[in-house]
């Protein structure tokens, strides 16, 4: 496989993560091959399964390059696997529960190529996905908002990128370190806030992949990671980039906020009353309504109120 074909389009790489899906995990892997774009290379990462994944997927060998990590290290380090032997000029990342639509990579590819041709600042093009049920029927969802150009005040305030759905220069992944694998939450969400603080983004008003919703991909709903981790992420990306106008200041501290009130919930929802606390006290020194807002005040009541009993 080589870098261009002989239309001179560059090698694309799709990686995808997966871990005991041997359900779903083919139809994902024949989404990526099956793109329009030409000159795809496909890159799955076996964390180290314990259903017969691996074994299903060694029947796409050799259309795709099949790799089993010896022990299971998370979907990051799935992906930052795949990321360092891949090829691409471009890589574009899918989740094994997910299907990219036939056309997905040269839609994004078209959007792209021209644009950083001219402006190397431009090095990420994405689109819209479609959320589905287990069965890949489409299921209503809130309409959102996809903004075009220096995209990181955005990002800092409204969650509208998704894996799947947007492609990226291999050398942009390169800078930023690839995925951080300690963080079980928002790694994603991190890696859209390092490549907005360095690139130009370009929406493209298409579908690119279809997300299935179901039980088993709520990696999101796993309380004693949101816990433990808490705002690693923001401190990560926080740590390496300062904010250069009073606009991102306050970005900053709403996005805090946002998180703090997010893990609080969580707290909540799960009877966790110190934890819930905690979280409250974080958001009240940021938003001093928060002190006297019924609601949470009165959750805050309760909760000391069982943290004495």
């Amino acid at each position: 496989m080589s870098s261009f074909t002989t239309n001179n389009r560059p090698l694309v790489s799709i990686i995808i993560p997966v871990y005991n899906r041997e359900k779903l995990a083919p139809e994902a892997v024949e989404s990526a091959l099956n793109q329009s774009y030409p000159n795809i290379q496909v890159i799955v990462v076996d964390d180290a399964s314990t259903d017969r994944t691996y074994e299903k997927l060694q029947s796409f060998v050799p259309s795709i390059i099949l790799i089993r990590q010896p022990r299971n290290r998370g979907q990051s380090a799935a992906r930052n696997r795949g990321l360092s032997i891949s090829k691409g000029h471009y890589v574009l990342f899918l989740d094994s529960d997910d299907v990219l639509l036939p056309g997905a990579v040269e839609i994004l590819w078209k959007a792209l190529s021209p644009l950083e041709r001219d402006d190397p600042s431009w090095g990420v093009a994405y689109g819209k996905r479609i959320t589905c049920d287990k069965l890949l029927n489409p299921l209503k969802t809130r309409h959102k908002r996809f903004y075009s150009g220096h995209i990181l005040d955005r990002v800092l305030g409204e969650h509208f990128i998704h894996t799947g759905t947007y492609l990226v220069r291999k050398t942009g992944m390169d800078e930023i370190g690839g995925f951080r694998e300690n963080l079980a939450v928002k790694e994603d969400l991190l890696v859209y806030l390092f490549l907005a603080a360095k690139y130009k983004f370009c929406f493209v008003d298409q579908p690119i992949v279809k997300y299935r919703r179901h039980p088993d991909n709520r990696a999101r709903d796993n309380i004693d990671s949101i816990l433990e981790q808490g705002t690693s992420h923001l401190d990560y990306f926080f740590a390496s980039y300062t904010p250069t106008n009073r606009q991102q200041k306050k970005l900053k501290s709403q996005a805090y906020a946002a998180e703090y009130l997010h893990i609080g919930k969580t707290a909540w929802r799960a009877g966790l009353p110190q934890a819930y606390l905690h979280q409250w006290k974080a958001l009240c020194a940021l938003r001093k309504r928060f002190f006297i807002h019924p609601k949470y005040l009165f959750r805050a009541v309760v909760c000391k109120f069982k943290g004495r009993s």
